[in-house]
């Protein structure tokens, strides 16, 4: 009987288990219906942005809640570290925002703290998209055109394997501006601590554009996020706000919410931001009358009469 039970077992096994695929998967950069266009990759990986982190700073205590939003433009996609496309070609632009709570789970202490972080499940925000558009990439210094666009991807953050930290440095030099990009000092006023951190996090992909992505699964597919964090921003604008619920334009300020001092001052805290963005896939799960087929078999190698004395 238990021999009998366990291929049974072995049938829902198999039922329920997901099919793991490669990561490589299929973009089209023009979103155009068909094969035309499309290329391999394995990689999105993204300009430098901005991130900010609202109630949070160096000072914050271990079980401070806060939430971070995220947004930059894609860089480049690429297969096997060679890149295949670079933001703005055949006339496309591609934008990333999110958003997402965490709460600090360590804290040294002291003027140069190094912090902790876990996701926060009971955040009610919690977003991932990316959009195209075909007039101009997301403005840094601005904070504007990140959601400007379509929405072609979508989904959410989850805890698993969730990894997030930071180490604050003071500063070696006084003042230190926040802003020492080479685009000069936009916000004269406003200095900062230096740091760096880095964070891992798993999306789950709800929805996506098939012309762009033809071969995503929706709940299927995961995407795993390198992201480094570091102050002062030495590549890239400080963003002058950001996209609160990854629709909206512009609708929570950014340099103007940091205080005096960055890091410091708060109530909020920003920094530059680099991300990049792999996928781990699942096969589309085969059709219901392909899987009972399947378990059929496998009780079929008990035979048809063993089956009936498991029914007895």
């Amino acid at each position: 009987m238990k021999r009998y039970l366990m291929i049974l077992g072995m049938g829902l096994a198999l039922w329920a288990a997901p099919a793991m695929a490669t990561n490589i998967v299929t973009f089209d950069p023009t979103g155009t219906a068909g094969p035309g266009g499309d290329i391999t990759i394995d990689r999105l990986d993204q300009a430098p942005g901005n991130a900010i982190a609202l109630g949070a700073s160096a000072t914050s205590t271990v079980g401070t809640n806060f939430r971070l939003l995220y947004q930059s433009n894609l860089g480049t996609a690429q297969l096997a570290n060679v890149n295949v496309y670079s933001n703005g070609g055949l006339g496309h632009f591609f934008t990333f925002v999110a958003g997402f709570g965490e709460t600090v789970t360590q804290s040294s202490g002291g003027a140069a703290p190094l912090l902790a972080f876990g996701f926060n499940a009971a955040d009610p925000v919690n977003f991932f998209k990316m959009y195209n558009n075909t007039v101009a990439p997301g403005s840094n210094l601005a904070g504007t055109g990140f959601t400007a666009g379509n929405q072609i991807l979508s989904g959410h953050i989850i805890g698993s394997s969730f990894i997030s930290n930071f180490q604050v440095v003071t500063p070696s030099q006084s003042p230190n501006p926040l802003d020492q990009s080479p685009n000069g000092n936009n916000y004269p006023g406003t200095q900062t601590v230096n740091g760096a951190g880095a964070s891992t996090i798993t999306v789950v992909i709800d929805s996506f554009d098939a012309n762009f992505f033809p071969d995503l699964v929706v709940g299927g597919t995961l995407t795993f996020f390198n992201t480094n964090q570091v102050l002062p921003y030495l590549e890239i604008d400080p963003s002058a706000c950001f996209s609160s619920n990854g629709i909206a334009n512009c609708d929570q300020p950014g340099v103007s919410s940091v205080g005096a001092v960055n890091g410091f001052s708060g109530p909020n805290t920003m920094f530059q931001a680099d991300a990049n963005e792999s996928f781990q896939t699942t096969r589309k799960t085969p059709e219901p009358m392909s899987l009972t087929l399947l378990g059929l078999g496998l009780l079929g190698l008990a035979g048809l009469r063993r089956i009936r004395l498991i029914k007895h």
